[in-house]
């Protein structure tokens, strides 16, 4: 039954057809030698023309074939996933060995016998036994060959597919990871902006009631966006617009928002919601006692197959190092974790201060992806 099932399956299909293939040139260039060798005199007198015993090769043929095509489908491909014993496989194997020399043999003393070519079966069976016992030393090796190629053939396949689930795995386990990431960018986002609206509330509710209309204009645009791993540089730069006039409405003349980008760039896939927390981390600190307006620079712009995007403003000195900025903020940590996600090292990400004016400098480098 399982013989039956595996014949089905197209991994055993195709070692079948290697075996048929790989051990029909072996005959052919076995009678092809036979046949120069008659020609030329090196045979012995007593020998026939192979010519006459073609039907010969094509039984040897068939019988080797169909044997190793049986031991074929009999193999668990499961198994080739585990170490083998290499005691298990010899006590396996050498029955099979005996068995294999007197089938072939013995299938070409039969065929010879039921066309008269021997005399009695009590000989043809001497000559079985006598015969096995002389090409025994080539068709173990023949046998051993056969069987060592279809082991390799059995474990390539299985360390292949090994990895083919290992990578398979990962990739979900990465896909999960960004995801989670992602959700908790949007999140915090939403909650940030919240609280903005809801300080409003006190003192401007006309003001308040637009924002909220805004905010539902934005969420629906993270919704319908949040499906997506890759977006163009420009839908990016429409989402972060929305943003931004939520920011101005609390903001008012306090914040002043520049940005360049470069044509270049503009349908460049960049990784969702990528920008945004960057620029929400230069209002946050931004601000202070002695700084109360904020000025942002957004540019972006293609150098060497990689998209440059650096955001500066004119806010606080930092007072702590990268790392630090690390451990400290989410919304840098999270998109730090994504860029390590996607790109793996193949990327930049920096926050540092301006050295020939007041202010920070941000700054994500990711190559071009198609």
């Amino acid at each position: 039954m399982k013989i039956i099932k595996n014949i089905k399956d197209k991994f055993y299909q195709k070692i079948i057809k290697i075996i048929i293939v790989f051990y029909g040139v072996f005959i052919l260039i076995s009678f092809i030698k036979e046949v120069s060798s008659f020609k030329l005199g090196l045979l012995s007198e007593y020998d026939v023309n192979p010519l006459h015993n073609f039907e010969l090769f094509i039984i040897d043929w068939f019988v080797v074939v169909s044997i190793f095509i049986l031991i074929t489908l009999s193999i668990k491909r499961e198994k080739f996933g585990k170490i083998f014993k290499l005691k298990k496989i010899l006590l396996f194997h050498i029955p099979l060995i005996v068995v294999f020399n007197f089938c072939v043999v013995g299938s070409l003393f039969i065929y010879l016998t039921i066309i008269g070519r021997t005399s009695t079966f009590s000989n043809t069976l001497n000559e079985i036994i006598l015969n096995t016992l002389l090409s025994s030393d080539v068709n173990t090796l023949l046998y051993m060959s056969m069987i060592c190629f279809i082991y390799i053939y059995f474990y390539f396949n299985a360390y292949k597919e090994k990895e083919n689930r290992e990578a398979y795995i990962n990739s979900q386990l990465i896909k999960a990871k960004h995801n989670v990431l992602k959700s908790k960018l949007e999140p915090h986002f939403i909650f940030n902006t919240l609280n903005n609206i809801s300080s409003l509330m006190n003192f401007d509710i006309e003001l308040a009631q637009k924002s909220i209309s805004n905010l539902g204009v934005l969420l629906r645009g993270i919704i319908s966006k949040s499906e997506k791993e890759w977006v163009t540089l420009q839908e990016e730069i429409d989402f972060l617009e929305k943003y931004l006039e939520l920011i101005r409405i609390r903001f008012l003349e306090d914040i002043i928002i520049n940005k360049e980008i470069d044509n270049n760039a503009k349908y460049v896939l960049v990784p969702n919601f990528i920008i945004q927390p960057i620029i929400e981390n230069s209002i946050k600190h931004g601000f202070s006692k002695e700084i109360l307006k904020i000025e942002i620079r957004l540019d972006v712009f293609v150098e060497k197959n990689y998209l440059n995007i650096l955001i500066k403003n004119n806010g606080c000195y930092l007072a702590s190092s990268f790392e630090d900025i690390l451990a400290l903020e989410r919304g840098v940590s999270n998109t730090n974790e994504r860029l390590k996600i996607i790109y793996g090292t193949d990327f930049k990400f920096e926050v540092n201060n301006l050295k020939d004016a007041q202010g920070v400098v941000s700054r994500i480098i990711i190559p071009i992806s198609n």
